[in-house]
């Protein structure tokens, strides 16, 4: 409930927008616009049914593959949930809410929640602390030091061990040390951070996107990705959450993996924040101690691709006694001149060769192995990655970078004076050397700057008044627009106009004509709301009663031919002669009947019956409806459903109505074709057929 009563109220206010809120398909995507809490408010109320019901599981002791089978319908049956947007990978898996945010469940992020210590109120850190100049500049291109620490104060097994560290390694440089904690570590500061620093410290959780089912501890060998857990969504976009294909199946480059009491999950990889980045890293090391940062090469290949010169991380899940030991040694090393590859040889005869998880000693390699230990790893422009399943080994690092240089500026590069737009700041003319990237005022290299004297901001915008009239689906608007970058201030806005009705639909937009409902068991929320309206007011079929519409009952032979024999227009048969021993002429559906066989929709169910009581399948149906459009190819011989097999009498129907958009299916690569077909389900697949079609 953490967010959830503070946006209540605004979530009373949307209720009554929200037929227009859930008919919208995805409308953030390829929006770089910050998310706000706001946004998060319907996948917020899904995460609650989730935790809910995974407490309800874990109360009765459910073996881990039934829990993850009940969260997954927990999820598919939500009203928020988007309609066949489940990705699953082992037992992690990924889905959307109707209003496009994408959320993942992983096993390892809820119980690491669920198991998370007390806080621990440590004495506070100032946010940065500075240190003289010193006579050595910093690593390659930069002195100054950040450390991310989403969950500090909050998960008490973070302690001040990095943000020590990060001070001794910026006194050695002459340069600052930096801490981004909580609110303040953002996608954004990381982003900053990666630009500015010579050496960047990702002190979080990590995960990525795979469980294997079969062994709990695997988190490697179908994963595409590596994420940084951070505990707000500040900054973060809805293109970061545009799905992405992977080498084992679609994935987010970033996602929302749960509120959990304190603790909230926000996982991003290296994408995400190499997509937030405006300049190149100067050269760096980012070292990240998080669980299975290395496990692939979705979190460091991005940002070295942006200019980091190194990354340290682990193989697997590593424990904080072994990363804390392993730094300690590495730094220590560093702050006093040696390599990286020096640094990591002496971290690993002092402390070992990989993380004895289970706190005791593995003889072999391959007890390491069997049992996920962490192997520290480093990729560099002389150490490459040892690419997917490869990471758990005992690697011989060859990196020459080193921590403190002095630099000639012998290299010099003269960046003349730019001026600004109302788009980009412009700059002074300086120098830079182009081995370190420091500034200067000139050649003689006697005035040393700082970016932020050399930049200009940017001038003011060139505005010019736009006005955009109202359409029936959107509203209209003054705005005055800037001519350069496009930067838009709306001075006034017009409502929506009436909508244009002809053949039961509206000329503009295409929303259906829909009659006032009197049915209490379909709502504005209903798959099938629309579809029973148009129904009702076509005359296809009206309800159970005055009041039901029983939308949940399974739908007769004769009431499937009934609802196509009048959605046709309730045509006369050419012919009297009945082939069905159990249709009678004072039946409602005899001339349906008669007009389904006349037409070749069905021909019965042999032996002379037509069997008009039997619950119609959705086998049925489908091809019910292919025949009434008669009988089309479908365009396509891909088929995506594993129960319907190539020659049965459906084939080709369902695989027109998934090309048509007909139906996707009932999930998990099944279209069930013998499961009988609701009342709702029938009038749904004649709206998506011939309401479109007279449209």
């Amino acid at each position: 409930m953490k967010r959830f009563l503070a946006l209540f109220l605004i979530l009373a206010t949307l209720v009554g927008l929200m037929p227009g809120i859930f008919a919208a398909e995805d409308p953030h995507k390829s929006d770089t616009t910050p998310l706000t809490e706001e946004d998060f408010i319907l996948a917020d109320l899904m995460w609650e049914e989730v935790n809910a019901k995974e407490e309800s599981m874990l109360a009765k002791k459910a073996p881990t593959s039934k829990t993850v089978d009940a969260l997954i319908t927990t999820v598919t049956q939500s009203p928020y949930y988007e309609e066949d947007s489940l990705i699953r990978n082992g037992d992690h898996f990924f889905w959307e809410t109707i209003d496009g945010i994408a959320c993942g469940y992983s096993p390892r992020l809820s119980a690491r929640a669920r198991s998370a210590k007390a806080p621990v109120n440590y004495a506070p850190t100032p946010a940065t602390v500075t240190y003289n100049y010193g006579t050595r500049a910093g690593g390659p291109g930069a002195k100054d030091v950040y450390v991310i620490q989403p969950y500090y104060g909050i998960d008490s097994d973070f302690t001040t061990q990095y943000v020590t560290e990060a001070q001794n390694i910026a006194q050695s440089l002459g340069g600052s040390a930096t801490v981004y904690r909580t609110t303040n570590a953002t996608i954004d500061t990381i982003a900053d951070a990666m630009e500015q620093g010579g050496v960047v410290i990702f002190d979080s959780h990590g995960d990525t996107d795979y469980v294997n089912p079969d062994d709990r501890n695997d988190f490697a060998s179908r994963a595409n990705t590596s994420y940084i857990c951070l505990q707000y969504v500040t900054g973060i976009t809805a293109a970061d959450m545009e799905i992405v294909s992977g080498p084992f199946g679609p994935y987010y480059h970033a996602y929302y993996a749960g509120s959990y009491g304190e603790v909230q999950y926000y996982c991003v990889d290296g994408t995400a924040i190499a997509n937030h980045m405006e300049k190149t890293a100067p050269n760096s090391l980012l070292w990240t101690a998080l669980c299975l940062g290395m496990t692939t090469d979705g979190l460091h290949k991005p940002l070295m691709e942006k200019g980091v010169a190194v990354t340290f991380g682990y193989s697997q899940s590593v424990t904080f006694e072994y990363d804390y030991k392993w730094e300690e040694v590495f730094w220590d090393e560093m702050i006093a001149g040696k390599t990286v590859a020096e640094s990591i040889a002496t971290m690993k005869s002092k402390v070992g060769l990989w993380d004895w998880c289970h706190a005791r000693d593995y003889d072999t390699i391959e007890e390491a192995r069997n049992e996920y230990c962490a192997f520290p790893i480093v990729v560099s422009a002389e150490d490459v990655y040892p690419g997917h399943g490869n990471v758990d080994d005992l690697q011989t690092v060859n990196s020459t970078w080193t921590l403190h240089f002095t630099c000639a500026h012998i290299n010099l590069s003269y960046h003349p004076e730019t001026a600004p737009t109302c788009a980009t700041s412009g700059n002074m003319a300086y120098y830079q050397c182009d081995t370190c990237q420091s500034y200067f005022a000139d050649a003689g290299l006697t005035t040393p700057l700082t970016w932020d004297m050399i930049a200009v901001p940017v001038a003011d915008h060139n505005y010019q008044t736009v006005t955009v009239s109202p359409t029936c689906t959107a509203e209209g608007y003054s705005a005055n627009i800037c001519t350069v970058c496009g930067h838009t201030l709306v001075v006034s806005s017009m409502p929506p106009a009436d909508h244009i009705y002809e053949n039961g639909a509206c000329v503009l937009c295409g929303k259906p004509d829909l009659p006032e409902n009197p049915f209490t068991d379909v709502k504005d929320k209903d798959y099938f709301y629309s579809p029973v309206l148009w129904a009702l007011k076509s005359e296809i079929t009206t309800g159970t009663s005055a009041t039901t519409f029983g939308p949940e009952k399974t739908c007769t032979r004769a009431q499937v031919v009934t609802f196509l024999w009048r959605a046709a227009g309730s045509p006369e048969p050419t012919t009297t002669e009945n082939p069905f021993s159990d249709v009678r002429s004072k039946d409602y559906f005899y001339k349906a009947v008669l007009w389904a066989v006349e037409n070749n929709i069905t021909q019965g169910t042999g032996k002379g019956k037509f069997s008009p009581d039997n619950g119609c399948t959705r086998g049925q149906v489908a091809t019910f409806l292919w025949r009434t459009q008669g009988n089309p190819v479908p365009t396509t011989s891909e088929n995506p459903f594993s129960d319907v097999e190539e020659g049965s009498y459906y084939y080709n129907a369902v695989l027109w109505a998934v090309e048509n958009n007909i139906t996707q299916g009932t999930g998990k690569g099944k279209f069930s074709p013998d499961n009988s077909c609701t009342r709702g389900q029938i009038v749904t697949f004649l709206y998506r057929t011939l309401a479109q079609e007279q449209q």
